[in-house]
């Protein structure tokens, strides 16, 4: 049956011993993964977002780190602001070449 399906040997020995213990071959729930770091301080996230909406994204980690002691990258926390659909707005009058990478 393994050459059939091109399959290893092992591969199926382990699907008939499931099947014969567990009387299934649906396949195992996947396991946990990491807990998102900003889960817990979202509200700190939403409030400095709302006041200082031209922040960048390297000013609002650091206010994070400051007020929660978390430290993320900005692309985590950019991902974090588009899950929540919050947006930035930098201001204008910023010189381009300081402006820093926009989510």
């Amino acid at each position: 049956m393994a050459q059939r399906f091109k399959v290893a040997k092992s591969f199926v020995q382990k699907l008939l011993k499931r099947y014969r213990e567990e009387g299934t071959l649906a396949p195992k729930a996947q396991g946990g993964g990491f807990a998102a770091k900003l889960a817990e301080h979202l509200d700190v996230v939403e409030q400095w977002v709302e006041q200082e909406n031209d922040a960048t994204l390297a000013e609002l980690c650091e206010h994070l780190y400051q007020r929660t002691g978390v430290r993320v990258s900005e692309s985590t926390l950019c991902r974090q602001l588009q899950q929540l659909k919050l947006t930035r707005k930098e201001s204008l009058s910023m010189p381009l070449k300081l402006k820093r990478r926009r989510c």
